[in-house]
């Protein structure tokens, strides 16, 4: 059944489908290599091998790629998934949280996310959702909705022992004096609903080792009885779909023994690759059934930067970003797709008007007013547990690190990363200094500079430089500074840096950027190309490294190095004509003369554009 919603008078007379049963939305999180084997990392829908594209389940489901943050982890894609909104403003970047009354560090909960999760959306609105296992909570406490975290249905017999009132022999010594109630009142909510699920958790998996099976798929029917039971407990909504958000581990299969031979452990790989494919197969294939036919599958395959979005019944786009899936949700179940979520649905689109995923789109600001936070923002909740340390000396442990270092470091290491990949100049300062102030590393003073300086604040810059120049200053980030300017790159310095000492990205940035300005090609291309090819190019590397590789006529080479920026990131006209002349010089004129098209419509009386687009057609 095509759920897709439309206009009740489009332009065809179509009128509105019903909403569908049931929503199963589920994340699963994979091995890199398998989701990438079935979905390269393509840089543009249109752009991709077809027949890499075209895998489908048994059932037939049809899929499409995921396009997420880079350097997010699975925690922070997992809560894009689910909340609509960009990493830095969910705030879930690492597998821990900062406990915003102690500023210790502590598991995460359900109620963690600096923004509504979808269920609690479609609990505000009166509907039926439960969640079970979704990735990275690991407590339920806080759900507004039926909840049972991974721990509360990943061991059955001992849960449905703990229900009877009897403590497993293997049980944690903490358990062996608390009751068992307590127990999963942190992991089942509401807790009253604990003994329940754990009865159903240990009979789908009972059942479902009678039959030959995986771990894998034992785990699906484990999960599935849970939500059915959650389901039975939550308030009855006869009309209304109803949500199952659940989250799958498709663990590893162990690879057979090692072998010398670099040929056999290549077999081995794809043998554990396949397995996989095949597992995660059979997933989907129970997915779909638990959706059944009047229900709507949205299953995310998440590797460490690749993803995959398979589904049933959707008329969409060829392609997907992470914070598109909730407004599709919303809009599916006939709900309103609030004005703080930045993604856009997929319900409806077509391939020539879907826009492509960019950098940009992850930094769309909330609108004034929009959705209140349940708690204080987590990069907050950070710096306030950063100032505690100074008098926490009682905790120190004996080189002078307190319990919350790491949790910090962590925290701010990723904030630094997903603010670069935005860019967003502003969080990425903030998060340097916190650094400084954590560790006072050169690594973490250059970071400062970098940002400072592409974020035009230039007294924040200088402090930094200047530190660096006075605590470090035979070092290579010291000997950067004069680059961070906006004025003519002095060439000598340019020339006598060794590539293979620039290990750091944004010092490979600095000397690449600066080398496209002067025209040296060959430097140009040796610094930023290793940043494109592993995901640490801002997308000024990547104008950058196009530009040149377009001066010396290699076109394709040129569009690779754009990838997703473009149609939404800043300077958006200069972007579009540097990738129409792009695609040109790869030959693909006809692309290139749709591009100007499309821009034609926006800016009509772009002049440079115009004049292209006139040039491409008289040589087509």
């Amino acid at each position: 059944m095509n759920h897709a919603v439309k206009d009740d008078d489009d332009a065809f007379g179509t009128r509105r489908a019903a909403p569908p049963r049931r929503i199963v939305f589920a994340t699963i999180l994979a091995d890199e290599q398998v989701v990438a084997s079935i979905a390269p990392a393509d840089a543009e829908p249109d752009a991709q091998d077809a027949g890499a594209c075209a895998w489908t389940d048994p059932v037939g489901l049809a899929s499409m790629p995921l396009r997420f943050a880079e350097h997010a982890g699975p925690w922070g894609v997992a809560a894009t998934l689910a909340t609509g909104a960009t990493p830095l403003r969910h705030g879930v970047l690492t597998a821990m949280a900062i406990d915003e009354t102690s500023l210790a560090p502590r598991l995460r909960r359900a109620s963690d996310a600096d923004r509504p999760w979808i269920w609690d959306r479609f609990a505000a609105q009166g509907r039926t959702a439960v969640v079970v296992g979704w990735p990275g909570i690991l407590d339920a406490t806080g759900s507004e909705v039926p909840f049972a975290t991974l721990a509360a249905i990943m061991a059955p017999r001992r849960l449905a022992m703990l229900a009877d009132g009897q403590t497993p022999a293997n049980a944690p010594e903490s358990w062996r004096s608390a009751d068992p109630q307590e127990i999963l009142s942190q992991l089942v909510a509401p807790a009253a609903a604990a003994p329940e699920l754990a009865r159903a958790a240990f009979a789908a998996a009972t059942r479902s080792e009678d039959r030959p099976a995986d771990a894998a798929t034992r785990i699906v029917e484990t999960i599935l009885a849970a939500a059915h039971a959650l389901e039975a407990l939550a308030p009855h909504d006869a009309q209304g779909t109803r949500l199952w958000a659940i989250g799958v581990p498709l663990r590893k299969e162990p690879s057979p023994a090692t072998t010398d031979s670099a040929e056999a452990r290549r077999d081995d790989r794809s043998e554990t690759v396949a397995r996989a494919q095949t597992m995660l197969a059979a997933i989907l294939a129970r997915l779909a059934d638990a959706a059944g036919e009047d229900g709507v599958l949205l299953a995310a395959a998440i590797g460490e930067r690749t993803g995959r979005l398979w589904h049933s019944g959707l008329a969409t786009a060829p392609a997907a970003a992470a914070i598109d899936l909730a407004p599709t949700i919303l809009q599916l179940a006939g709900l309103p797709v609030s004005a703080d979520l930045p993604g856009e649905s997929l319900l409806g689109k077509r391939e020539d008007t879907a826009k492509s995923w960019d950098i940009a789109r992850w930094s769309v600001p909330d609108p004034e007013g929009s959705t209140v936070t349940r708690r204080p923002p987590a990069g907050t909740i950070a710096r306030q547990a950063l100032a505690a340390r100074r008098d926490r000396a009682q905790l120190s442990t004996p080189d002078g690190s307190t319990p919350i270092d790491a949790v910090l470091s962590r925290h701010f290491e990723s904030e630094w990363a997903l603010a670069l990949a935005q860019p967003d100049w502003e969080a990425a300062l903030s998060a340097a200094q916190a650094l400084v102030e954590l560790h006072g590393r050169e690594i973490d003073l250059w970071r400062v500079a970098f940002a400072a300086f592409q974020g035009d604040t230039p007294a924040a810059g200088e402090t930094a430089a200047t530190t660096l120049r006075v605590e470090h200053p035979d070092s290579l980030a010291a000997r950067l500074l004069p680059l961070l300017s906006s004025g003519q790159p002095p060439r000598e310095l340019v020339e006598a840096f060794d590539l293979a000492e620039l290990r750091i990205p944004t010092q490979r940035s600095i000397i690449g950027r600066a080398a496209a300005r002067l025209g040296l090609d060959e430097i140009c291309r040796k610094a930023l190309a290793p940043l494109v090819v592993h995901g640490f190019a801002i997308p000024a590397d990547r104008i950058a490294l196009a530009s040149t590789l377009l001066r010396l006529g290699e076109g394709a080479r040129a569009v690779a190095a754009l990838g997703g920026i473009g149609l939404g990131a800043e300077s958006p006209a200069r972007l579009r004509i540097l990738r129409a002349r792009c695609l040109a010089a790869a030959g693909l004129r006809d692309r290139a003369i749709a591009l100007l098209d499309r821009h034609l419509l926006q800016a009509p009386f772009d002049g440079e554009a115009r004049r292209l687009r006139e040039h491409l057609a008289k040589e087509a």
